[in-house]
This record gives structure tokens, C-alpha cells and sequence, in this order.
């Protein structure tokens, strides 16, 4: 799935968070957030996931919103902090769309 950001900001109050950030992933790309403490890589992360409300321009293969199940987020420190395997975390991932297949 192709998914482009333009001119992408998230703003908390009176705050900017993330600042018109524009991107183009295709599919088969590896990309990588980089940054300080607070420099807006989980508001930009949860903005593309559709948890925090943006503006600019978010789409995924030119539609405006992602095919069901097909968008997931994990946070980093959850508070279960319980012990799973890479694969599991990777299953949580995609959990609605597996059930949704059942």
C-alpha cells in the first residue's frame, strides 16, 4: 500500500507537534523515524494511524482513508508489559484483520 503525507501537522492546544511533514512510502519501502525526545515521531506515527487529528493531507493508494484492518499501532511502553515473542507482537499488529478473516 502506497501512503503519502503532505504538508502533514498535529497540534496539541496552541502547540505544533508535528510540522507539515510530506512523505511518500510505496509498498516494499522501509522507513525509519528519527528524532530527539519530543520532536513529534509518536504524534506523527499516531496521526498516520488515525489516533490523533491532523491537518494536511494523509492518504493511503490515493484514498483518504486505509482499507479496514490494514492500519495498526502498538505503543512502545504498554502497561501489560507482558512477555511476548516478536511474533506475537508482530500478530497484535494485525489482529483485526485476522479477525475479521475468521
Amino acid at each position: 500500500m502506497r501512503v503519502e503525507l503532505d504538508e502533514l501537522t498535529v497540534r496539541y492546544g496552541r502547540r505544533d507537534a508535528v510540522r507539515s511533514v510530506s512523505l511518500a512510502a510505496a509498498p516494499g519501502w522501509v522507513l525509519a523515524v528519527i528524532g530527539a525526545n519530543g520532536s513529534g515521531k509518536t504524534s506523527l506515527l499516531r496521526a498516520i494511524a488515525g489516533l490523533v487529528p491532523h491537518g494536511g493531507t494523509l492518504r493511503w493508494d490515493g484514498a483518504a482513508t486505509p482499507p479496514s484492518g490494514s492500519v495498526g499501532y502498538m505503543q512502545q511502553d504498554n502497561a501489560a508489559r507482558a512477555a511476548l515473542s516478536v511474533f506475537e507482537v508482530v500478530l497484535l499488529g494485525r489482529l483485526r484483520s485476522l479477525a475479521c478473516a475468521g
